[in-house]
């Protein structure tokens, strides 16, 4: 019997290009954020939606759904919807009362649509069609498998989104975590009243750990001493099997002590590391007083480093290692689903096509081709030819927004994201707040922007 190959990743890849994509907008969460962490008050009776935004209480929607599981309740709050973007609010407590971990969460929790039963039928294929091994195109053409992963995506009625991502924190008193889940679909993605899920699982918290590594580096030195000293340029062809095992997921290959040219002491660590642990390690140098040395990292092969320490008049005898240990510890890793029904009712937004032209101080000429206006968010985006050497990217030296009363008010950049072709080419899309993050903006009194002195009106 043939074996296919995966089919799951074939539909998430919805394009192929040779764009680079990069953003720069300070974002939180575990995943894949979209919302800046100021945006949001940190003290617990202001997170509610309807708390944060007294001004959109017509469009908040009360969902008020629990579900418990792993000794956690988790409850759904409140929904806003916003043109295209969707913002949930959700707590969870511990059903026994005990306290969360202060850097407590969830490892995943996301947002998905209900399938239909066509849906899940297509979803039990590609499920098949991704448990065996083998090339699809054994079996079918090219036109055959488009036909196929068209059919599934389809029937899975897979969203495309502009982007997704969750944030949690933990209360003051440790009884409560909150969360914000945020997703943005692409234009007219009919998601509005239809049955969609949160998912979620990976109860954990984020560990950092620092310890001293008792370890005889003068020994493990001795061992090598007499041979060649290793480099950049010789080391494929010197035998290293010290192999000390320093940490979890990491070997200590070799230890060199030497001498410079201007006569600092210098103590090189090779090493060979491994991402198959929960936790992500690494080591540092220290002397005399907790003293930190600063090194030189050089990756030499496949997890295999070379690490160069100027210890100055130090000596070999004075360095310590130590350990830092960080990740995400799952303390109970059971999952869970909730249903809800989503809003129908949306704020509003509003934008407009434009063909606007202008050049920042930095003689950069910028093509502003869309402008997008939303309570939470203000977004322009165009076009400009510059080689971002640093990938900083170019804007407009000032924005007002124009009420329509005829005053305006400057607001400033919130973050950004850039796709870069043929090098120099580069599509940007901005996002503004005003200064005072806690202010929306009233679309309904806004009349539209100032752009470096340039009027554009909705």
């Amino acid at each position: 019997m043939k074996k296919f190959s995966k089919v799951i990743p074939m539909l998430m890849t919805l394009a192929v290009s040779s764009t680079t994509l990069f953003a720069t907008e300070a974002v939180f969460g575990f995943g894949e954020s979209i919302v800046t962490a100021n945006t949001y008050s940190q003290e617990a009776d202001q997170y509610s939606l309807s708390g944060q935004y007294p001004q959109l209480a017509d469009y908040i929607v009360s969902i008020n759904k629990s579900v418990e599981f792993g000794e956690v309740r988790f409850t759904l709050g409140e929904a806003l919807l916003i043109g295209d973007m969707v913002q949930i609010t959700a707590t969870s407590e511990k059903i026994d009362g005990s306290k969360f971990e202060e850097t407590a969460g969830f490892k995943t929790i996301s947002l998905n649509r209900v399938l239909s039963d066509e849906g899940k039928f297509a979803q039990s294929i590609a499920k098949l069609m991704n448990s065996v091994d083998g090339s699809i195109y054994d079996v079918l053409s090219e036109d055959e498998v488009e036909v196929l992963i068209a059919y599934l995506g389809e029937a899975m009625e897979d969203d495309s989104t502009e982007g997704r991502g969750f944030h949690s924190y933990v209360s003051s008193d440790g009884a409560k975590l909150h969360h914000i889940i945020r997703t943005e679909y692409a234009p007219d993605t009919n998601f509005k009243g239809e049955n969609f899920f949160v998912s979620l699982g990976g109860l954990g918290y984020h560990a950092n750990v620092s310890e001293d590594i008792e370890v005889d580096l003068v020994d493990l030195y001795e061992q090598n001493k007499d041979e060649y000293i290793i480099t950049m340029d010789n080391w494929e062809d010197i035998d290293m099997n010290l192999g000390y095992q320093l940490a979890d997921n990491i070997v200590l290959d070799r230890v060199q002590y030497y001498t410079n040219e201007d006569g600092e002491n210098i103590v090189d660590f090779i090493t060979t590391t491994s991402n198959d642990s929960v936790l992500y390690q690494s080591f540092g140098v220290q002397v005399g007083d907790n003293q930190h040395v600063y090194g030189e990292a050089n990756w030499l092969s496949d997890g295999i480093w070379l690490e160069s320490y100027n210890l100055g008049e130090h000596t070999l005898e004075e360095v310590r290692l130590v350990l830092t240990s960080s990740g995400y510890i799952i303390i109970n890793d059971e999952s869970a689903e909730i249903e809800f029904v989503m809003p129908t009712i949306s704020a509003p937004v509003v934008s407009t096509d434009v063909s606007l032209q202008i050049t920042n101080s930095n003689e950069t000429t910028i093509d502003i081709k869309s402008i997008k206006l939303s309570a939470l968010d203000l977004t322009v985006a165009g076009s400009y030819t510059k080689e971002l050497v640093d990938y900083t990217g170019e804007y407009p030296d000032t924005i007002e927004v124009l009420f329509a009363d005829g005053t305006t008010e400057v607001v400033r950049k919130k973050g950004e994201s850039l796709s870069i072709s043929g090098g120099d080419f580069v599509r940007f899309s901005t996002t503004y707040r005003f200064e005072d993050f806690s202010k929306i903006f009233e679309v309904e009194n806004i009349a539209g922007l100032t752009v470096q002195g340039e009027t554009v009106l909705f």
